[in-house]
C-alpha cells in the first residue's frame, strides 16, 4: 500500500498534478505571444522594407493558422465546451475572411485591420473560457503570435508606404 492510497480522497495531503492555468495566466500568454509576434511583424517591416514575396508564401502561414484553429475547435467539441468552439469558429472565419478583406483596403485601410482584431478577439474569447489541457492554449498562442506578426507586417508597411 502506497501513501496516496492510504489517504482519503480530497483530502489535502493528496499529492497534486499540474494545475491548470488561471484565467488571468491564459491571457497573459496568449496577449504575451501576440505581442511578440507584432514586435516582430514591426522589426520585420522596419529591417526588410516591403518584400515582394509570392503570395503562397502569406497564405501558408495563415493554412497553418487554419490548422491550428481546426485542431482547437475539434479539442473544444471533445471537450463538449460550446463557448470554447464558437470562439474557435470565429477566429477560422476572421482568418478566412482576412484576404477578401485585402480587396477592400484600398478603399478604406482600417477594413484590413478589421479582420485579425475579430481572429484575435476570438482567441482570447477562447483562452477566457478554456478549462482544459495546456495544448489547444500553446496552439492558440501560436495562432495569436502568427496573426500578430502578419498584422504588424501588413498594418506598418501599409502605414508607411512601402
Amino acid at each position: 500500500m502506497t501513501i496516496t492510497e492510504a489517504l482519503p480522497p480530497g483530502s489535502d495531503a493528496e499529492p497534486a498534478g499540474p494545475r491548470p492555468y488561471l484565467r488571468s495566466e491564459r491571457l497573459g500568454l496568449l496577449i504575451g505571444a501576440a505581442s511578440v509576434g507584432v514586435m516582430l511583424g514591426f522589426v520585420a517591416t522596419l529591417s526588410m522594407g516591403r518584400v515582394e514575396l509570392p503570395y503562397h508564401v502569406g497564405a501558408l502561414l495563415l493554412n497553418v493558422s487554419l490548422v491550428l484553429g481546426a485542431a482547437t475547435l475539434w479539442r473544444a467539441h471533445l471537450r463538449g465546451s460550446r463557448g470554447c468552439a464558437t470562439a474557435a469558429i470565429l477566429y477560422m472565419s476572421a482568418v478566412l475572411m482576412w484576404p477578401a478583406t485585402a480587396f477592400f483596403a484600398q478603399f478604406s485601410p482600417g477594413v484590413f485591420l478589421a479582420s485579425p482584431l475579430v481572429a484575435l478577439f476570438g482567441l482570447v474569447l477562447f483562452a477566457s473560457c478554456w478549462r482544459g489541457g495546456p495544448l489547444p492554449l500553446y496552439a492558440a498562442c501560436l495562432q495569436a503570435y502568427l496573426i500578430g506578426s502578419l498584422t504588424a507586417h501588413q498594418g506598418f508597411a501599409t502605414s508607411m508606404g512601402i
